[in-house]
């Protein structure tokens, strides 16, 4: 896939906000509960941003912190946003581990579940049996928890253990590709600092590269004499835009676009894309500046996306 020339890139100074709240979302969940509470309903935190001074990179962690003061009500939707994509990656995992079923999502039969992973709540007998049934290891900690709370019995266990055929302890390939590529893609590309310009009637897009150097060598920061550089080297593929932004119909048509289905696959339909995004709890912006992608067309020279 390529971008079309005709692409105007709206939404990308937003998707790279995205990407900052990625960053806050990982500091917030190092605070206590009092301070996460308060995050949460809107307010500044000192301690916060103490940590994220403490980043060990000061150009990107002042760069953060003036993100922060320039487009706080932005930057806690987003991290709301992150915050649903990691619950739904922890939702795909424990599908490909077989310790929560489908039915049991759809049903919400998790919900009273007696332990959790994230902030998925699980059944602790059904953790412990996916496990035994996967390795053979009756040893496992899971295992002896149950035990000794009485979610299992031995009996249990050795009729997990007979099963003639290992599998592999966690099965990706047994989840539908579309709820994978919803949850990969659902905040954009993670870790991905692309930046784009328009040049000559052409799209750039380049990466952007911080290091400290020290006579043409990458070094520690702490190295005497060591100088802090920035660099930036031309990109050739394609920029996924982040799919919270799409309603349901484009993004339909652009799965069906990005997996290589067709527009009439039951795989990629508005009401399969519907199921998926409520059943991994993904949530969209809600503030009313964010990017709305309501339209994709697949050009001569490739995709553009419309709002």
């Amino acid at each position: 896939m390529n971008h079309s020339k005709q692409e105007t890139f709206f939404w990308l100074e937003d998707a790279h906000l995205l990407k900052s709240a990625d960053i806050v979302l990982r500091e917030v969940n190092e605070l206590d509960g009092a301070e996460q509470k308060g995050f949460w309903a809107g307010q500044e935190s000192a301690e916060l941003l103490t940590r994220l001074k403490a980043l060990p990179d000061k150009t990107f962690s002042r760069i953060i912190r003036k993100t922060i003061a320039s487009h706080p009500t932005k930057i806690l939707d987003y991290s709301r946003v992150q915050k649903s994509r990691s619950l739904a990656q922890d939702i795909v995992i424990s599908l490909a581990r077989r310790e929560v079923s489908i039915d049991e999502l759809d049903k919400h039969l998790n919900e009273p579940g007696d332990m959790a992973s994230g902030a998925l709540r699980l059944r602790l007998k059904k953790v412990a049996l996916a496990h035994v049934g996967a390795t053979g290891n009756i040893n496992d900690r899971l295992v002896a928890a149950a035990l000794s709370l009485g979610k299992i019995t031995m009996q249990d266990v050795d009729r997990a253990k007979r099963k003639r055929k290992r599998r592999a302890l966690v099965d990706l390939e047994r989840i539908s590709i579309v709820a994978r590529f919803l949850v990969k893609f659902w905040c954009g590309e993670k870790g991905d600092f692309t930046r784009v310009r328009q040049r000559r009637g052409r799209v750039e897009m380049f990466h952007i590269f911080s290091c400290y150097e020290k006579d043409g060598r990458t070094v520690s920061r702490n190295v005497p004499g060591a100088k802090f550089r920035i660099h930036r080297w031309p990109r050739q593929q394609f920029f996924v835009p982040p799919l919270c932004f799409f309603n349901n119909k484009t993004l339909s048509t652009f799965c069906a676009i990005g997996l290589n289905m067709s527009q009439s696959a039951p795989e990629t339909s508005v009401a399969a894309i519907k199921q998926w995004v409520s059943r991994l709890q993904l949530e969209r912006p809600n503030h009313s500046a964010a990017p709305k992608i309501r339209e994709v067309r697949q050009q001569e020279d490739g995709l553009c996306f419309y709002h």
